[in-house]
């Protein structure tokens, strides 16, 4: 088990690295450099403070709980780039960065918010409804996906909103 357990380890890897590189290539043409970056420092970030987690909730790192990361991947960059884009729209207007960064962060909070208690609240029930052997083996999906959606939308709301104020900048005149 442990040579399987490494191999997908390495696998989870690859896979975080193709991702970001893919956010940040597509964010390069469609959002711009800064912006692009900044997504792409979220998804290693979120996914180490994740990890970190899920010791907390008894989660040991095995095949089931990295199939999991790999199924959040792509779903909790999005509450990033949401309050990137929203933070660009108020620079674009002419606001200073701190106040753009807030108040699109503010103005984004809920949204995204509800997006991930929606994914949350449709994967977490089921570490509860997992009969017998099966939920020993499948209760890390839950858990994880659920783990990595929140941690998301904390980070969104938290550091990109900090990132976003000190490298993003207008990408038009006021």
């Amino acid at each position: 088990q442990p040579a399987a357990v490494d191999q997908k380890i390495q696998e989870v890897s690859s896979n975080v690295i193709s991702s970001v590189a893919v956010v940040v290539v597509v964010l390069i043409f469609m959002a711009g450099l800064r912006m692009s970056l900044i997504a792409g420092m979220a998804i290693p970030m979120i996914m180490l403070i994740t990890i970190g987690l899920m010791r907390i909730w008894d989660v040991e790192l095995e095949q089931v709980s990295l199939s999991a990361l790999i199924i959040a991947l792509g779903m909790l960059v999005d509450s990033t780039i949401q309050v990137c884009d929203n933070t660009q729209a108020h620079l674009n207007r002419g606001e200073s960065n701190v106040h753009a960064a807030i108040k699109g962060t503010q103005e984004i909070a809920a949204p995204i918010l509800i997006a991930a208690a929606t994914v949350i609240a449709s994967f977490l029930p089921m570490a509860f409804i997992i009969p017998g052997a099966a939920r020993e083996a499948l209760v890390s999906l839950p858990i994880v996906v659920s783990l990595a959606m929140a941690v998301g939308w904390v980070f969104a709301v938290t550091m990109t909103a900090i990132l976003a104020a000190k490298f993003m900048r207008p990408s038009c005149a006021p």
